[in-house]
């Protein structure tokens, strides 16, 4: 007979080994599996909810220095922000519409700033709009106005004045931030990061942008990158409190919980009475024992 013609004995009694060693073999597949679902449980328990949650995004504070108004725009609306009566307020409305018509867009724009600062979020508003009036390519009173209007809660009209803004002047990166914040917000993730990225490129010292772009990629799951990110702003900016808090909370994803702990102690050390970092350390450190 050829040798390809032998054929294997087929006899129950060959087979019946074979079983056991499946048996064996599904049951290490299955411990394995068990043991790496536990693990990764233990990493998710160290944080009381989903990291995006605990994720700070920071937006950029208004810049006087970007709304320097000619001295006599500035004197007309010196003391608006103190201004406590209607009868008021229109008495520097006038003081401003004397003012030859080049300079009412800087003292509009001026004002809106004071109000701003005052919280008068709303008087700021016609404010700026009437600053636009007289000047509609004035970005900073578009960007302001936006500030405005996300404080008051029009955060689709904000994006509209971001966007005039970067219109007038692409590389505004604090328009950028803002905008990406406000798309963050909306879950338009790819989006936010584009704007955020943008800012950075324009502005490499911008830590703000780096730890929202941390923000915006821990929201996708994407953890070392976040963790990257977020160490960029703290290099510096030290004392930066939510990029170290988003660090140590990327840390905490990774598995990682002694930088967590180095990180969260940094939190602390920056702002003793900051709740979230006392929680999540305790959570870090396990319950005391008696």
């Amino acid at each position: 007979m050829k040798e390809q013609d032998r054929a294997v004995p087929s006899s129950s009694s060959n087979r019946f080994p074979i079983l056991p060693l499946l048996a064996a073999l599904l049951f290490l597949i299955l411990l394995a599996y068990t043991f790496l679902q536990n693990k990764s449980s233990r990493k998710a328990s160290f944080v009381a909810s989903p990291l995006p949650e605990e994720v700070i995004a920071t937006n950029h504070p208004v810049n006087p220095a970007e709304l320097t108004a000619p001295q006599s725009a500035t004197q007309a609306v010196g003391t608006v922000a103190g201004t406590t009566t209607q009868a008021e307020a229109a008495a520097s409305e006038n003081d401003i519409e004397k003012l030859p018509e080049n300079e009412r867009a800087e003292a509009y724009a001026h004002e809106g700033d004071l109000l701003i600062k005052a919280k008068r979020y709303r008087e700021a508003i016609a404010a700026l709009r009437r600053a636009l009036s007289y000047d509609s390519q004035n970005e900073s009173a578009h960007y302001n106005l936006a500030l405005a209007l996300a404080k008051t809660g029009d955060e689709q009209q904000a994006k509209v004045e971001y966007m005039e803004a970067l219109r007038i002047t692409p590389d505004y990166a604090e328009a950028h931030n803002n905008l990406g914040n406000l798309l963050l917000k909306e879950g338009k993730l790819d989006d936010a990061l584009t704007h955020f990225k943008e800012a950075v490129r324009i502005n490499p010292q911008n830590a703000i942008a780096y730890n929202n772009i941390g923000t915006a990629l821990a929201r996708k799951g994407r953890y070392y990158d976040a963790g990257e990110n977020f160490s960029k702003a703290v290099a510096l900016s030290p004392d930066y409190l939510e990029a170290r808090f988003n660090l140590a909370n990327a840390y905490i994803k990774e598995g990682l919980p002694n930088d967590a702990q180095r990180e969260l102690n940094e939190a602390l050390r920056i702002k003793p009475d900051f709740t979230p970092a006392r929680q999540a350390l305790q959570r870090l450190r396990g319950p005391r024992q008696n």
